[in-house]
């Protein structure tokens, strides 16, 4: 027998939350059961838009059911909030659906489970924002993020310098990528942080033509620009990369000396 059949269910939630105390309500789970109309009261308890956002809260603790398909872009922020956290699975009907209509909560749904997100990859729709989103949450780890990078189009990366910046400083604390040197030019060239470019340029440098070091020493800042033009005594700071950045040039001598002080290293590049 049908238990709510011609009674309007949105009504009878309203009216039986005003009599039970909904925080003793929540700890009694709603049968899961596919019979009778189970499935119905489930839907209408979620998709309640007159149930204080409290009380959401706590009578969605008493659903033990995900859901890869729900209409719910008439709830309230809050309420998506606790729905991410309970009952929405990663699916893309979801995803779209939290993309369209609520500002960055679509991410926090492909964060409950990174790995599907990533396996899945190109059935998600993403743009330069969503993809800044997923690098800078925490909910993703270096690897993932990694992950990520590898597989979006390479465009969204250098569409922006907050985008390209967040990539070098990833790349810069990981160990070497199966990446082509056109990748990391362009990187060099939309992105402004000068020492996660040298990071990047001392990972890859074994791999760099001298064609490619004038290129990508070009595109950084002075003194480092200096360097690939010939005849240049620059000087640069003695930090642990700016070391590694003149030793790996003296070692194949495309540069022809450098000299350690106090405080710089005097490079001389060579004169022909």
């Amino acid at each position: 027998m049908k238990i709510f059949s011609y009674i309007c269910i949105s009504e009878l939630i309203i009216s039986l939350f005003g009599i039970i105390n909904y925080k003793e309500l929540s700890k009694n789970l709603i049968s899961t059961t596919t019979d009778e109309d189970f499935p119905v009261f489930r839907e209408q308890i979620l998709l309640c838009t007159d149930l204080t956002d409290e009380a959401f809260s706590y009578l969605i603790k008493s659903i033990n059911h995900t859901r890869d398909k729900l209409s719910f872009k008439n709830l309230s922020s809050d309420k998506i909030q606790h729905l991410i956290k309970q009952v929405l699975s990663l699916s893309v009907d979801n995803y779209n659906l939290l993309r369209e209509n609520f500002a960055n909560q679509h991410i926090d749904l492909l964060s409950k489970n990174p790995d599907k997100y990533i396996k899945e990859f190109d059935t998600y729709e993403i743009d330069n924002e969503d993809l800044q989103l997923i690098l800078a949450s925490d909910r993703f780890s270096n690897s993932q993020k990694v992950d990520v990078i590898l597989k979006v189009e390479k465009e969204l990366i250098i569409e922006n310098v907050e985008t390209s910046n967040k990539v070098c400083e990833i790349l810069a604390s990981y160990p070497t990528l199966d990446v082509d040197y056109a990748f990391i030019k362009n990187l060099f060239s939309t992105a402004n942080h000068t020492g996660n470019r040298l990071k990047i340029f001392n990972l890859y440098f074994k791999g760099f033509s001298n064609l490619n070091i004038g290129e990508l020493l070009k595109f950084l800042p002075n003194p480092y620009s200096s360097i690939a033009i010939k005849g240049k005594r620059p000087e640069i700071g003695i930090t642990d990369v700016e070391k590694e950045l003149a030793q790996n040039l003296l070692s194949i001598k495309y540069i022809s000396s450098k000299k350690e002080l106090l405080n710089k290293i005097k490079i001389n590049t060579k004169t022909k």
